[in-house]
Order: structure tokens, then C-alpha cells, then sequence
């Protein structure tokens, strides 16, 4: 994991970088990476996530998502305020202050500065994407996002049982972050009876297949790569 701050710095970041593209875009235009979805669609979800998260920080409790405005002055102001006022809440609490939260052990506020980096950096590669601009994941972050889906999402499918018995155990080796690698046991079996596929590539590109954004074209694959292809198109992330 990164430090509270460097998530608080990454969600003020890259919510400022997204609200540019925002700007410069047509709210109507489509997110090929998120089907069916305008950028107004897109804006209004990250905005929503942010606000919903603030308030569980704020009050250590579910909340509801609210819905903000739809012409886009009004929506370009909700999304700044909204993201502004969730990283102003996150430096201000203590990390460790008893929150709701949907990961496992300790439900504390520290989870959302982490979640939240995470949902800004993937969301901003969608509106790029749509863009048709070049964007990449800071190496860190990608790398710290690769764990949060296998110990947070991978969490919340295992304890619904969700995740067929056929899956195997993958391990994530990204090439550009030293020293790293992260697993992933995709089944309630013993981690030994599983079949082993280890995927090697950027932790940019790792991640994005791991939220579903692009195939396994360009990873490196050892054991079956159909195994593999598999359980990440059964639906990991939501």
C-alpha cells in the first residue's frame, strides 16, 4: 500500500486532469470502455462515488449515492466541489477512525483514500480513452490497484461464493515496479489444487485487464492462457 497522503495527492490529481477532459469534451460523446455510457454518465458516476464516499467518512456509515445536475455547468461544478470536499474530508479524519466499508478487516476511513485514488485513475483512463488520448497509470498506483482487486473485489466474490470452482490462482508480476508480484487465489480450494497462471506486463496494463479495458494481447502468459482469460471476463471487478 501507498501512504494516505500519496492516495489523497493521486485522487486530487487525477480528478483535476479529469475535470479537463470534461471541459473539452461532448457530455453526449460515448465511453467505449464503459458501454452504454456518455461522458455525462461517466462524470456524474465518479462525482457520485466521490460524494457517497465522503459522507460514509464523514458519519463511519453506509450512505446513500446521490445523483448531481444534468446540464454542465452545473455537473462541472458538482464534480469539483465533490471532489475537492472528498479530499479535504480524508486528510482531516484519522485513517484508522472506525468506517463502513464493503473490504475486509479493519473497516477503517483508510480504505476510501485508497478505493477512491483508484476509482479517479481508472475512470480518467476512460475518459481519455474516449478522447482518443494516451494516458497511463502511474507504475506505484497501478501496481497498489492490482492488490487492492485481489485482496478487496476478489474479497467480496469469495464471500458470495461467486467465482466458479474451475479458477485458477493468478499471479500478477508487474515489469516496470521493482520487486513485486501479486496473487491472486480465485477459489475457495487450497491454493496447491488450483492451476497456476502467472501474467507478466506493465502494471498499467495488468490493471486495465483486470478492470476489463483491454484483453491479455502484449501480457506475458505462463500456463493456459484460456484459464486466465476466463476469470477475468467473469466479472472480478464490477
Amino acid at each position: 500500500m501507498l501512504t494516505m497522503s500519496q492516495y489523497q495527492s493521486a485522487i486530487e490529481q487525477y480528478s483535476g486532469q479529469f475535470l479537463e477532459v470534461v471541459q473539452s469534451s461532448d457530455l453526449n460523446s460515448p465511453v467505449p470502455s464503459c458501454p452504454g455510457w456518455t461522458m455525462a454518465d461517466l462524470t456524474q458516476h465518479l462525482s457520485g462515488t466521490q460524494r457517497w464516499s465522503t459522507e460514509i467518512v464523514r458519519t463511519g456509515t453506509r450512505a446513500e449515492l446521490p445523483v448531481g445536475p444534468l446540464d454542465r455547468a452545473g455537473l462541472e461544478l458538482w464534480f469539483s466541489d465533490g471532489a475537492r470536499g472528498l479530499v479535504q474530508t480524508l486528510r482531516e479524519i484519522d485513517p484508522q477512525q472506525p468506517t463502513w466499508n464493503f473490504g475486509p478487516e479493519p473497516r477503517v476511513a483508510s480504505f476510501w483514500s485508497r478505493r477512491q485514488a483508484h476509482e479517479a485513475a481508472v475512470h480518467l483512463w476512460d475518459a481519455m480513452n474516449a478522447q482518443g488520448r494516451p494516458f497511463e497509470i502511474e507504475p506505484k498506483l497501478a501496481a497498489d490497484g492490482i492488490d487492492e482487486v485481489c485482496t478487496v473485489f476478489l474479497y467480496m466474490k469469495l464471500r458470495h461464493a461467486s467465482l466458479p470452482d474451475w479458477a485458477p490462482a493468478l499471479t500478477f508480476i508487474p515489469t516496470d515496479v521493482a520487486d513485486c508480484a501479486v496473487q491472486l487465489k480465485a477459489s475457495h480450494r487450497e491454493l496447491a489444487d488450483a492451476p497456476h497462471v502467472t501474467l507478466r506486463g506493465s502494471a498499467h496494463d495488468l490493471l486495465l485487464a483486470l478492470w476489463g479495458r483491454r484483453d491479455l494481447q502484449g501480457i506475458q502468459i505462463e500456463g493456459d492462457a484460456a484459464l486466465a482469460s476466463a476469470l477475468l471476463a467473469s466479472g472480478i471487478t464490477p
